[in-house]
């Protein structure tokens, strides 16, 4: 049942990019996902429908590649691989949040003291397995050829991946990331060396759970079997941002070639966890120290053999930290927007496609652990963030050009 992590074929090109590309990033934030998918919602009521008996569109019918990391990459996975709208993700995000978290006090406790975690990696992939049995999509990520080219049928997004944070052999966080696509790629030193799985042997519930592998929240994932047998993966950083839509940039050029047309680029995030849910976080386990990215708060070899114990770590900060480590994660956020405008801006010049970003500053406290029981903070922090006339006018924007992109 394992999967192998050969590395995966490639092919010697892609086909022209047949129209404008729509690229949607969801970035992670601990066990969160209600308010993304909620605003995706309403980006897409803002697109301009053909005629009005057309129905709202779902995401893979809008999208051509959807890119995920963290819980962020869970989503990519449920709307870009499983094909599911809206109102389906959230169901089965419900279900699975209520699948993986612990059911009596005696797994809290051994969750808490013996695995470090919120929750057991194992029951997330034998949930994900179940899922793909309901759905009937194929255990494996790769998504056949036929609906890869143009004119293939099926729906729009034909390419999803999830990016997933490296650790070397000392348990350091690398700078590099492990990207598990459901697509082959064409002949690129650079991409192939992104690549661990390949998609036609690689389980879709493995790609869960090497995406969400996160510090606190998860043990560190080993890769089970093939040439990347034991490479491990932990987001060792959080709740520091990643900079997932520039991974997406950098594939899609790698693709398409330096200039390949993009119609419209949206990022959307369920906002920087809360600095006191972060530090109630990292009190949970008295082995925590800070939730932030530095150099003294790698994992130790023994956590991740398996083995931690809480006197590998130094005690939690205090909360000023938590407030400044705040303050850092925030402006990481505006530098990483900055930089893929930037990147947009060489690439295309004076004309460049447009790029959305969207999600609240701060998310909704008391949500960063499980945010399926605290559904009325959630939703009155995304209405807030709505009722802003600017993120109104974004969201205009965007659907105009998601419209565009569309041929709508």
């Amino acid at each position: 049942m394992s999967s192998s992590t050969n590395s995966q074929p490639c092919t010697a090109h892609l086909p022209p990019c047949p129209r404008p590309l729509n690229i949607l990033t969801i970035s992670g934030g601990g066990l969160q996902a209600v308010s993304s998918l909620l605003i995706l919602d309403k980006l897409l009521k803002k697109i301009p429908l053909p005629n009005a008996h057309s129905s709202k569109p779902t995401p893979c019918d809008i999208f051509d590649l959807i890119a995920g990391i963290g819980t962020g990459g869970w989503l990519a996975l449920l709307l870009g691989r499983f094909h599911m709208d809206i109102p389906t993700a959230l169901a089965e995000w419900y279900n699975l949040i209520e699948r993986i978290t612990p059911a009596s006090i005696a797994q809290k406790i051994r969750m808490r003291m013996v695995e470090h975690s919120v929750y057991d990696t194992p029951d997330l992939v034998e949930g994900i397995d179940e899922l793909v049995q309901f759905y009937e999509s194929g255990e494996f990520m790769h998504i056949p050829r036929s609906e890869l080219e143009e004119g293939g049928g099926g729906v729009r997004c034909k390419r999803v991946f999830v990016a997933a944070p490296k650790l070397d052999a000392r348990g350091k966080q690398q700078d590099g990331y492990g990207i598990f696509r459901t697509y082959d790629i064409p002949l690129d030193p650079e991409l192939a060396g992104k690549t661990t799985p390949d998609p036609r042997i690689y389980k879709i519930a493995h790609a869960f759970g090497v995406t969400g592998a996160t510090r606190y929240f998860s043990s560190p994932w080993k890769e089970p079997s093939g040439t990347g047998a034991g490479e491990v993966y932990w987001d060792t950083q959080f709740p520091t941002p990643h900079n997932i839509t520039d991974l997406a940039l950098h594939e899609v050029w790698k693709l398409y070639g330096n200039d390949g047309p993009i119609s419209a680029l949206i990022n959307i995030s369920p906002g920087h966890p809360d600095a006191d849910d972060c530090k109630r976080l990292a009190s949970r386990f008295h082995w925590g120290t800070s939730t932030s990215a530095t150099a003294n708060s790698q994992p130790t070899s023994s956590h991740i053999n398996g083995t931690s114990d809480p006197r590998d770590h130094d005690s939690s900060p205090s909360h000023e930290k938590y407030n400044h480590d705040a303050r850092l994660r925030k402006n990481k956020a505006d530098i990483q927007e900055q930089h893929i405008e930037q990147k947009l801006a060489h690439a295309y010049g004076s004309n460049p496609p447009p790029y959305f970003r969207f999600g609240p500053e701060v998310a909704a406290k008391g949500t960063v652990r499980d945010d399926t029981h605290a559904s009325r903070a959630v939703s009155e922090n995304v209405k807030a963030y709505l009722r802003d006339p600017r993120v109104e006018q974004k969201l205009v924007e965007a659907g105009e050009k998601l419209g565009l992109g569309m041929g709508v």
